[in-house]
């Protein structure tokens, strides 16, 4: 300790003793009383013995106020040079070397003061800088060079989001409707249709008629609720349409009342549909009715792209059907009319039994044959002029259901 701090301290005891007072009892002094009221000899002694037991116990506490006073010395100068160390105080500070002994006293009070101030932001420093070491630290796990390249091509590699175009079709035909919408029934803000021949559409499902064959390439626009855009087309082959049309005749030999001839000038697959239950896939049939009437006739042709179409006309036929069956004849043997048998039955594509019976209810005629017809033959010789003769057929169809006709016969001149 430097001379200035030895001549602080003895002042600083000295005024110490000066200022120093015992404490005030009334029991203490009743003592003292007693022991000068005691033998001489016995007081000499006891007040030397206290006087010894004062001094002692006054050197006791100067020499432990020393060091009290020097730890908390070191203590303050410790405590002031951690803070400035903490606080990072651009400049030192140090104290200057004081020679007079009563500023040095009262500067070192207020170092000691200032200590006493700064303990609890001591303590807070000395807290902080209880780190954990590093190496007591978790370390997290550090991603080696393949392990990111690996991750960087699984990113790379994430598919990203693509709406197409469904349809009912890639091929179709003239006229024949298509339906068209997206892949992905996402929520959206607008969608556009642009079907290449110059129509569009607005909505999520479309349906479209292409008018003229050809490729058409259909292209959609989806805006999604975030403003992001998808686009997407498709192709759409278009192929033609045959036209269905036909004719039909009711005069010529062949082609009369209840029988007709129907005639169509296309190359297509055709099929007939004549109105009464019964078809055909002739180009140019024709047709026998059974009953007079109206009847609806459809023709539906296809063409080698599979493309169909179809039309109907309606017919009608002026008299009951009857197989046709003449009502009279004249076999007289000079080549006009000389023969009689159903015209309807003519044709053979028909089964059937044929039967003629004379007035007494006798048959006369059977045949089984479209061209074993009668020539008026008897087993007595021929029919007269102006007989009458009666004819029953029963004809099975084409559905195997047997048909009964008949009618009267007279034998003309």
């Amino acid at each position: 300790m430097s001379e200035n701090k030895h001549n602080a301290f003895d002042k600083f005891i000295k005024t110490q003793m000066d200022e120093f007072e015992a404490p005030f009892d009334a029991s203490d002094w009743n003592a003292i009383q007693q022991k000068i009221n005691a033998p001489k000899a016995t007081t000499n002694l006891s007040g030397v013995a206290k006087k010894i037991a004062l001094f002692v116990f006054v050197g006791i506490a100067i020499v432990a106020s020393f060091f009290f006073i020097g730890e908390k010395e070191n203590q303050t100068e410790t405590s002031n040079v951690k803070v400035v160390e903490k606080q990072e105080t651009p400049k030192e500070i140090t104290q200057p070397e004081v020679k007079d002994p009563n500023k040095q006293l009262i500067e070192n009070k207020a170092i000691e003061t200032a200590a006493e101030q700064t303990k609890p932001l001591t303590k807070e420093v000395k807290a902080n800088t209880n780190v954990e070491p590093e190496s007591a630290k978790p370390k997290m796990p550090v991603a080696d060079e393949s392990t990111i390249k690996h991750a960087v091509q699984n990113h790379e590699a994430e598919p990203k989001r693509e709406i197409n175009i469904l349809t009912s079709s890639t091929e179709i035909c003239a006229y024949e409707t298509i339906e068209l919408k997206p892949t992905d029934s996402m929520a959206y803000k607008s969608i556009s249709w642009s079907f290449g021949d110059g129509e569009d559409g607005k909505n999520f499902r479309v349906k479209h008629q292409f008018k003229t064959s050809g490729s058409f390439d259909v292209a959609m626009k989806i805006v999604d609720m975030q403003g992001k855009v998808y686009e997407s087309t498709t192709t759409v082959l278009v192929n033609p349409k045959p036209k269905a049309d036909f004719d039909y005749e009711t005069t010529n030999f062949q082609c009369h009342n209840s029988s007709i001839c129907f005639r169509t000038n296309n190359t297509y697959k055709t099929k007939w549909n004549f109105g009464d239950a019964r078809t055909s896939m002739e180009s140019n049939p024709k047709h026998t009715y059974f009953r007079k009437g109206h009847y609806n006739v459809r023709l539906t042709v296809e063409n080698e792209y599979g493309c169909k179409d179809s039309t109907q006309k309606q017919v009608y036929v002026m008299r009951a059907y009857n197989l046709l069956a003449p009502n009279s004849f004249s076999p007289n043997g000079d080549g006009v009319n000389d023969t009689w048998m159903p015209i309807a039955l003519q044709n053979g594509d028909k089964q059937f039994e044929l039967k003629i019976i004379d007035a007494s209810g006798r048959a006369v005629f059977t045949s089984n044959n479209a061209n074993q017809v009668w020539d008026g033959n008897l087993d007595n010789g021929m029919a007269k002029t102006g007989d009458m003769f009666f004819w029953i057929a029963v004809v099975t169809d084409s559905t195997g259901t047997p048909n009964e006709y008949g009618g009267s016969i007279l034998i003309a001149p």
